[in-house]
């Protein structure tokens, strides 16, 4: 039970930024097995990208490349709660809870222990519903 507490305070890990990569990312000149000049670094999950097609002679190789703006550096999203959403954290309460039915069906466990955690409820959403101007409009217009 304070484990799913937990989850639901502080359940929430954020990833280390991977800035080792991103410092050491220099433009280079890149050849494919044919000789075509490929792209310095398309790598979607770098920070750093260069796109560029460099020559043999281009200044820009071996310098460092910029590291490109992202969303979150900028500030426009708002951060996230420490806390996990309840369905996530019921959603692994029913794959434990499924896990530990199959170890004690097993003989690998004497009982299930999840079964005495209880998960928390999750609240329904409310459903959005057409208003019969609403429905006339789009049956018009549909037609």
């Amino acid at each position: 039970m304070r484990s799913i507490r937990k989850l639901l305070a502080e359940g929430r890990i954020k990833a280390k930024p991977k800035t080792r990569l991103a410092a050491r990312s220099v433009h280079s000149r890149r050849l494919a097995a044919d000789g075509r000049v490929l792209p310095c670094r398309p790598y979607r999950y770098d920070s750093a990208r260069c796109y560029r097609r460099h020559a043999e002679d281009d200044p820009a190789i071996g310098q460092p490349i910029r590291l490109r703006k992202t969303a979150t550096d900028e500030g426009s999203r708002k951060p996230l709660p420490p806390g996990l959403e309840p369905k996530t954290v019921v959603n692994a309460h029913r794959m434990l809870h499924r896990a530990w039915e199959d170890f004690t069906v097993w003989g690998w466990a004497k009982r299930n222990v999840i079964a005495d955690a209880h998960p928390p409820r999750v609240p329904r959403k409310s459903r959005r519903f057409w208003t019969v101007a609403q429905l006339q409009t789009f049956l018009q217009r549909a037609a």
